[in-house]
């Protein structure tokens, strides 16, 4: 079966394919320095790689939908030779690595002081803007 088809199947199944699309942003920010990290390190022609981009491409011209970081380090690490166990116990810890400065800021300081005013007492008074969600 062509990747193409596979991939319309797929997303007709589940609507999504991990490791492409962001909930608020069409495009991961983060794709084009990793990009350059990985051709500086000459780690650009992995196979899995290779398969993520060409799947990025079919699934942007198609559906608008782009490549994000967790599927773009899960191909990096795939071609490194890591198993997708391996590559599971990894992502806990970088996830779990951002948590862990607001939870400790949260906690140092006194309940309400994060941003103590209602939403309904700003009163924005600038261009009123409509944000796109999905993509």
């Amino acid at each position: 079966e062509d990747l193409e088809s596979l991939l319309k199947k797929e997303l007709k199944k589940g609507r999504k394919i991990y490791g492409f699309g962001r909930p608020v942003a069409i495009k991961d920010e983060r794709i084009l320095p990793t990009l350059k990290l990985v051709e500086e390190y000459d780690l650009s022609n992995g196979e899995f790689l290779n398969l993520v981009l060409e799947i990025e491409n079919i699934l942007k011209k198609k559906n608008g939908i782009f490549l994000n970081q967790g599927g773009l380090y899960g191909a990096i690490l795939l071609d490194a030779g890591f198993s997708v166990s391996e590559i599971y116990y990894l992502t806990i810890f970088l996830f779990s690595a951002g948590m862990f400065a607001p939870f400790i800021e949260v906690h140092s300081k006194k309940e309400g002081s994060f941003f103590p005013l209602r939403v309904s007492r700003i009163n924005y008074v600038g261009v009123e803007k409509v944000r796109k969600w999905g993509g």
